[in-house]
């Protein structure tokens, strides 16, 4: 702070425009939730946005879009009930396949996920 002034100094190998943002972004949705600090981080960084300007609205619909949950049976998601671990597990393998490009595509992840009543 110089003269009531943020002062930035920055250092880069590149000769370069850069610009400094100050966007804090809140969710009204996402007051008092567990995970609350990671959206609206994202969200200010402007790597994220809600679905409205206040609204975050989590992407439990998204996920199972993308086949990295199916919910506990009968179209339905309880999105705040403790998992096992194996139930995270089988999440992180869709995770990985789905960015490798190949959801369920080993055999040991597609029978632990059909075993599994909570997707």
């Amino acid at each position: 702070m110089k003269d009531g002034k943020t002062e930035v100094t920055i250092f880069g190998q590149a000769n370069g425009l850069y610009t400094i943002v100050h966007n804090k972004k809140t969710f009204d949705d996402m007051a008092g939730h567990w995970a609350q600090k990671d959206p609206e981080t994202l969200a200010s960084k402007l790597i994220i946005n809600g679905m409205a300007d206040r609204t975050f609205a989590p992407g439990v619909n998204t996920a199972a879009k993308l086949g990295l949950v199916q919910g506990v049976g009968e179209g339905k998601f309880s999105p705040d009930t403790v998992i096992t671990r194996e139930q995270m597990i089988v999440m992180i393998m869709n995770a990985v396949q789905l960015v490798q490009g190949s959801l369920y595509g080993s055999s040991i992840s597609h029978s632990i996920c059909r075993s599994s009543q909570y997707f």
